[in-house]
C-alpha cells in the first residue's frame, strides 16, 4: 500500500527590517569610550568615567522649569583630550549634522571641566551630561542593582555609562543631547569632595548576637 506523503506549508519569511534597524552596531571602539549606530542612523555611545551629580535612583525635579518632568541625570567626567574624549566630541559632530546640516555648530552638554575650577575633581576632565524620564538599568558589576546597593552610586564611583543620542528642537533651542539608557557601577573612586565609603566588613567586630529574650538586657 503506497503511504500518502503529508506536505507541510513552507513558513513565511518573518520581517526583521525593524529588528535590523533597533540593533546597533560597533563603528569605532578606543580606551573608555565605544561609538555604536544602528539601521536609522541613531548614535548610541558607552563611556567609562567618574560619576558626578548622580540623581538616578530618584528623578530631580527642575525648580526652573515646574512644568518640566522629573528627570533621572548624571553628569561623567573623562581625561580631557583624551581618544575618548575625541571618540565623543567626533560623535556629537556627526549626529549634530545629521540633526541639523543648516548649522555650524550644535550645542551639547559637553564642557571642559577646566572652566569649573570651583568643582573638586573637575580639572583636567572632560564632563558630559546625560538625562532619561525614565530611570535607567542599573548595575552593579554584571548584575541587576539590589535593594541596599543605591550607596554604590556615589559621586566619585567608577561607571559605565550607556546613552542615545537625540535631537532636541523646541522652545528651549537646537540641541544634541544624552538619553541615559544604563549605568552600570564598575570599581569604588575616591569621593568628590570627599572620601570613598570604606570597606566595612574589613573592620566591624565579630558579634554572637543571641536571639533569645536577655532577662539582663536593660533595653528589653
Amino acid at each position: 500500500m503506497r503511504k500518502s506523503r503529508i506536505y507541510w506549508p513552507k513558513p513565511k519569511p518573518v520581517n526583521t527590517m525593524s529588528e535590523t534597524k533597533d540593533k546597533y552596531k560597533l563603528v569605532k571602539k578606543v580606551e573608555n569610550a565605544q561609538h555604536l549606530e544602528n539601521g536609522d542612523g541613531k548614535i548610541r555611545v558607552v563611556l567609562d568615567g567618574t560619576l558626578s551629580y548622580p540623581h538616578i535612583i530618584t528623578p530631580q525635579v527642575d525648580d526652573t522649569q515646574p512644568d518640566k518632568p522629573p528627570r533621572y541625570n548624571l553628569v561623567l567626567l573623562g581625561e580631557l583630550d583624551s581618544p575618548a574624549h575625541k571618540l565623543l566630541e567626533a560623535a556629537l559632530k556627526k549626529a549634530g549634522k545629521n540633526y541639523f546640516p543648516e548649522l555650524k555648530k550644535v550645542n551639547t552638554s559637553l564642557k571642559n571641566g577646566n572652566d569649573k575650577p570651583d568643582e573638586n575633581g573637575y580639572e583636567g576632565k572632560f564632563t558630559i551630561g546625560a538625562a532619561n524620564t525614565e530611570q535607567p538599568q542599573l548595575f552593579i558589576g554584571r548584575s541587576p542593582m539590589d535593594q541596599g546597593e543605591e550607596r554604590k552610586f556615589y559621586p566619585g564611583a567608577q561607571v559605565r555609562v550607556v546613552a542615545t543620542l537625540w535631537k532636541q528642537n523646541n522652545q528651549h533651542g537646537k540641541r544634541v543631547n544624552l538619553s541615559l539608557d544604563m549605568v552600570q557601577w564598575t570599581a569604588d573612586g575616591e569621593r568628590l569632595g570627599g572620601r570613598a565609603p570604606i570597606a566595612s566588613d574589613d573592620y566591624l567586630a565579630d558579634i554572637d548576637i543571641d536571639d533569645e529574650e536577655d532577662e539582663h538586657d536593660p533595653l528589653a
